[in-house]
C-alpha cells in the first residue's frame, strides 16, 4: 500500500470511511473530486464497482455491532449516527424467547426514505446456536413458483423446497405473526417497498441472523417485492435450506455470503447431509493476525472489512484543502507498538486520519511523517490554523493484566501556536474481542466531547481543564 496516495473522508467519496457509507449507487463523478475525474476516468472507472463493494459490506459490518453494550457497540452507535442514519430496535417475545431486530434507516433532505437495513439479532455463542434447536427441515411455503425449482431438481428425488425449522419458524415469528392490532410486519415491509420503488432494502446477520436475514429475504420476494430492492449479506451464517430452495433462489435473491476461513459455524451444516446446501455469492476474507483467536466474532468481519477498504481505495490522491478552511493542523501521529501489531500500523494510521477528516472537514494533515511538534506549529501558523493536534498511539502488555491481553492507548495534545499547552486527554481499550483498528476508532471518537469542549473553551477564551483520562 502507498502511504503518499493513500487517503480517506471515505476516499474521495465525499465521506468518511467509519461514518458516510450511503448504498447510493454513484457515478464516478460523485464518489471522485473533479481533479481525479479529469486525471484518471478510466482508472476511476475500474475501481468504483470495488470500493462501492466493500463499502456496502463495511456498513452493514457497523450495522451487526450496534446492539453491543462495549466499546465496539460504542463506535458502531456513534459511526451510523455521523453518517446520518437513524436506528430502532425492535423488541419481540415469542415463543422462541426474547429476540432483537433493529432497522436502520436513511432518508434524503426531503425526509423521503431511500434505503433501509434489518439487522437480525447476533448469535451468542456456539453452544446457544440455533443449528442446535429443530434443525430438521420442513416445507417452504413458497406457491406456484417453486414448480419451475422442483422439475429441475426431479433426478436428485427432492421435489419441494425445504428449510431449516428453527430459522424458519423464527421469521414466521418475527416478522410474519399478527400483533395485538392484527398487523404483520413483514407484510407491511413488502408493501412499503413496492409503494416506493426507488427505495432498496438490505437485510443482514451474523451467525445464525444471517440465516434469518436469507429467509426474511426469500419470504419478502416470495411476496412479490422486486429483486432489485432486496441484498442480503450474511456474516459466517450457516446453510437454510435444500437444493430446491437454492436452486430457485440462486439467481433471484441478491445473497452475499460473507465467510471467515477459520469460521467453523458457516460449515457447521455444510457435510452433515443433503437437506441443507450453500448458495449465493460466497466471500472468503482472511483474519487478520490480531483476531485469529476470535475469527468467527463479528469485530473480526468488521477488522477485515476495514483493511480491504483501505487496501483497494489505497490508489486515490489526497482531497485538497483550502488553507483558509483550516482551524487543527494535524501532526504525525506517532506509534509506539508491540511487534505483533505492527503490520496493521499503516490501517491504524489511516482509521485515524479519516476519522478526523470526517469530525473536522477544515483540518490539514501533514504528508511529512517525520515531522516534529516545532515543524508542526510552524507549518500550521504558514496555513493560518489555530490548533495543533498530536496523538499518539502505544500498546503493550501490562503486569497487572492477569489474560496478558494488550492494551491500545490513544493520547491527544492539543497546543497553541505558540506552543502552550491547551489539552490533554488519553482513552484506552483491551484488546479483547476488538482489533487494534477498531480499537483506535473507539479511543478516538471516545475522546471527541472532550476534545471540542477543549477546543471551544480556548477559542472562546474560557478556562478548561487541561486534562483528562478516560480508561
Amino acid at each position: 500500500m502507498n502511504k503518499k496516495f493513500f487517503s480517506s473522508k471515505l476516499l474521495r467519496a465525499g465521506a468518511a470511511l467509519c461514518c458516510s457509507f450511503s448504498f447510493a449507487a454513484l457515478a464516478p463523478s460523485a464518489l471522485m473530486p473533479a481533479s481525479v475525474c479529469a486525471a484518471a476516468p478510466a482508472a476511476v472507472g475500474d475501481l468504483l464497482p470495488e470500493i462501492t463493494e466493500i463499502r456496502t459490506y463495511t456498513l452493514c459490518a457497523w450495522s451487526n455491532l450496534i446492539s453491543k453494550d462495549d466499546h465496539l457497540g460504542e463506535a458502531a452507535r456513534h459511526t451510523l449516527k455521523t453518517m446520518g442514519y437513524d436506528v430502532s430496535s425492535v423488541q419481540l417475545d415469542s415463543p422462541k424467547g426474547n429476540a432483537e431486530y433493529n432497522i436502520i434507516t436513511e432518508s434524503d433532505e426531503s425526509g423521503v426514505i431511500r434505503n433501509k437495513i434489518i439487522v437480525m439479532g447476533g448469535t451468542p455463542t456456539l453452544g446457544q446456536s440455533a443449528n442446535l434447536m429443530e434443525p430438521a427441515p420442513v416445507f417452504f411455503d413458497g406457491g406456484d413458483p417453486f414448480a419451475e425449482a422442483a422439475t429441475s431438481t426431479a433426478k436428485t428425488k427432492i421435489i419441494e423446497p425445504r428449510v431449516h425449522h428453527g430459522y424458519d419458524l423464527r421469521v414466521k415469528s418475527f416478522f410474519f405473526t399478527p400483533d395485538a392490532n392484527g398487523n404483520i410486519v413483514g407484510n407491511q415491509l413488502a408493501d412499503e417497498l413496492k409503494q416506493n420503488p426507488d427505495m432498496k432494502l438490505y437485510i443482514t446477520g451474523h451467525g445464525d441472523s444471517g440465516a434469518l436475514a436469507t429467509i426474511l429475504g426469500a419470504r419478502l420476494l416470495n411476496l412479490s417485492v422486486p429483486r432489485e430492492q432486496l441484498e442480503v449479506i450474511t456474516f459466517g451464517a450457516p446453510p437454510v435450506g435444500n437444493i430446491t430452495f437454492g436452486t430457485y433462489y440462486l439467481h433471484r435473491l441478491p445473497l452475499t455470503r460473507i465467510t471467515m476461513r477459520t469460521d467453523a459455524i458457516s460449515s457447521l451444516l455444510d457435510k452433515s447431509s443433503d437437506d441443507f446446501v450453500q448458495y449465493g455469492e460466497k466471500k472468503v476474507w482472511t483474519p487478520s493476525k490480531a483476531m485469529e483467536a476470535s475469527s468467527r466474532d463479528m469485530a473480526t468481519y468488521l477488522d477485515s472489512a476495514l483493511h480491504i477498504f483501505f487496501d483497494k481505495a489505497a490508489t486515490y490522491p489526497a482531497p485538497v484543502v483550502k488553507e483558509t478552511d483550516t482551524k487543527i493542523y494535524v501532526a504525525p501521529i506517532s506509534f509506539n507498538l508491540d511487534s505483533k501489531l505492527v503490520p496493521d500500523q499503516l490501517y491504524m494510521d489511516e482509521a485515524l486520519t479519516d476519522s478526523l477528516r470526517q469530525m473536522y472537514p477544515g483540518a490539514v494533515f501533514t504528508n511529512d511523517q517525520g515531522e516534529t511538534v516545532a515543524q508542526s506549529l510552524a507549518s500550521a501558523k504558514r496555513m493560518g490554523a489555530k490548533f495543533v493536534l498530536v496523538e499518539s498511539v502505544n500498546a503493550d502488555r501490562t503486569s497487572y493484566d492477569r489474560e496478558n491481553i494488550m492494551r491500545l492507548s490513544l493520547s491527544e495534545t492539543i497546543y497553541n501556536l505558540d506552543g502552550s499547552l491547551v489539552f490533554f486527554q488519553e482513552s484506552s481499550a483491551r484488546l479483547k474481542k476488538i482489533s487494534p483498528v477498531e480499537a483506535c476508532l473507539y479511543n478516538q471518537i471516545s475522546l471527541k466531547e472532550a476534545r471540542e469542549a477543549a477546543l471551544a473553551a480556548s477559542t472562546s477564551g474560557s478556562k478548561y481543564p487541561r486534562l483528562t483520562l478516560s480508561l
